[in-house]
Parts: structure tokens; sequence; C-alpha cells
């Protein structure tokens, strides 16, 4: 699968990180962790949380799926795939003597606002809280204003073509059944093949990460991970929500308000605001600031991250061949 040079590329966006990679290749190599830094600078550090840092081996993962992207690369990644698919079927189609013209609008609707939802910025917090009893998504029952229509340039030529010609051009485009297929279903093929491909390679290193599996079970049933909520604990204590355990209860806890109050509605964050609604908006934003605020001076996520680093980066060094052949394999996808 062709050498794994070094293990500097797949945790080059860690930043905080100081890499110590010895000489030669990804067989001789190491990985060796400093603390991250925990974002905590002066009073921007009361505004926003320091941004997500990943293992090495969570990094390769998250390459293979295209998860752990960001709301807009996510819908690069659509785009992406969908350019692909169109560019297929254009080339089948002229093969078949068809003008067609690879339009990437065909098939991707995207109606998702990546600043609508903003967790690490405390600003928006202290409107929304967690996006619950209010919330910033559009209201589904109101019709917004229709958006102009696309055109599609390929519908455009059809509407030139005679009946026999039309008759023969969508032939080509859809195909007969699946043992006959158009135009269209080779390019979405195209696409599919890439993730058949992807899960090929997960199941060829299935025991590989089964393992990593199993054993950051274990991690996140360990004390080092029981103190950093017990210290989120503690300090939502202090802020007088005790009882809690884990940082996930803090959300748990407003949902057994809303049981509580008979607001466990699914358009809650639409309904016009009552009294009891305002209230409970109210309830809902300061317990998600204890929670930000909490997260923030604890450095809970930055402990958090440094315990999966320093657990993934002695997996990858453990399991050096696998680990460097897994590597391997998605740069060989990615190529």
């Amino acid at each position: 699968m062709g050498e794994c040079r070094n293990l500097r590329t797949v945790v080059a966006a860690l930043s905080g990180i100081a890499l110590a990679v010895s000489a030669g290749g990804c067989t001789n190599s190491s990985v060796t962790e400093q603390t991250l830094d925990s974002g905590l600078n002066g009073d921007d550090a009361k505004v926003s949380a320091p941004p997500r840092q990943r293992g090495p081996v969570t990094e390769l993962v998250d390459s293979l799926w295209g998860t752990g992207l960001s709301p807009e690369e996510q819908a690069r990644q659509m785009e992406s795939e969908t350019l692909r698919q169109e560019e297929v079927t254009a080339h089948c189609m002229r093969d078949a003597g068809f003008e067609y013209v690879p339009n990437p609008q065909a098939n991707f609707i995207s109606n998702s606002d990546p600043t609508l939802f903003r967790w690490d910025d405390r600003d928006w917090i202290a409107q929304w809280g967690y996006a619950i009893v209010s919330t910033p998504l559009p209201d589904p029952n109101y019709a917004e204003p229709s958006a102009p229509e696309v055109v599609n340039p390929n519908w455009v030529t059809m509407e030139t073509l005679s009946e026999a010609e039309l008759a023969a051009w969508q032939l080509a485009y859809w195909g007969v059944d699946d043992d006959n297929p158009g135009c269209m279903q080779l390019g979405s093929l195209a696409v599919d093949t890439v993730i058949g491909r992807r899960i090929e390679v997960a199941e060829e290193f299935r025991p590989l990460l089964e393992s990593f599996g199993q054993l950051r079970g274990a991690v996140d049933e360990g004390p080092e991970f029981a103190a950093i909520h017990r210290d989120w604990a503690y300090c939502m204590a202090d802020a007088g929500y005790g009882g809690l355990e884990w940082q996930w209860e803090a959300r748990s806890q407003l949902d057994d308000w809303l049981v509580e109050a008979g607001l466990n509605n699914e358009s809650l964050g639409w309904l016009p605001r009552t009294s009891d609604i305002t209230a409970m908006t109210e309830r809902e934003i300061s317990l998600a600031l204890a929670d930000f605020d909490c997260r923030i001076t604890t450095e809970f996520q930055t402990r958090l991250d440094t315990l999966e680093i320093e657990f993934e980066t002695q997996f990858a060094n453990d399991n050096h061949a696998a680990f460097c052949a897994f590597r391997s394999a998605i740069e060989q996808l990615d190529g």
C-alpha cells in the first residue's frame, strides 16, 4: 500500500501538539504530545470555546467517512459528489451523441445555514440556550417566499428536440432497467463506487477499528475521564445546579423540566410565547450558560481532547504497521 512516511501529516491540524517523528519510514516513527492550549486567553475565553482537537486515529476515521466536517465542509463535499455525478453523466451522454451540460444543481439542494447554530459562542447561547424552548430554525408551518427557479440548461435543450430525438435522448439518459442503465444511473454509480471503496477499507481494517473502539471505551470509563466530568459537576453545583454527575446531564435536566411543565412538544420552539414558555426559556438559557461557563472554567473540552490524543497516539504507536496501512489505504482513496 506504499510507505507511511510520517505521522506528522496525520495530526498536523492539531494545534498545540508537538510531534517528535524520527527519521525514516512510518514503521520507525512515533508520536509524542504536549498539553494542548486551553484557549483561555483573557476576556476572549468568556465568549468562545476553544476549537475541538482530535487524535490521529479519529482524524483518519473522519477522513474515511467525511465525519467531523463543519456544515460548510459537508455542503462542499455534497456539491463535489454531485458535480462528479454530473460530469460522468455528461461524458456518457456525449458518447451517446447528445449534448449535455453538467449541472451541479440538478440533484443538490441545500437549505441549511451553517451559522444558525453556534454552540461555541457564548453570546449565541445567551440568546438561544440549547435551542429547544426557542429555536433559530424557521417555522416549518410558515411558507417562505419561493426562491427563483433554477433552470436546467439540459431541459431547455430537450425542448428543441423532435419527438423522435427526445425519445432517444430520454432513453440514453434514463436507460431501460438495471441491466441496461442510462447515463444518469451511471453517474450515480460513480459516486456509489467511491462509497463502496470506503466500505471495503473499513471492512479490511475492521480488527484495528474494533480494537480501537474497545480500548477507547475503557478510557471513557477510566478515572481521568470521570475526573474531568467531576470538576465540571462541582462548578455546576456552585452555580446552583447540583446533583449532576456527567456533562450531558445538563441537557437532560432541561428535558425533565419540560416534561414536568407539560411542555415536551416537538413544535415547542415555534409555539406562541406564553408566560410559561417565556419562563422556561429563561431557565434554559441560565442552565446552558452555566454549562458553557463551567466547561470553559474547568478546561473541560481541552482536557477531554488531551486525553483522547494521548490514548490515540499511544494506540497508533502500539499498532504501527496496521495504523500506517490504514492511513495509506485512505490516502489512495483520496488520491
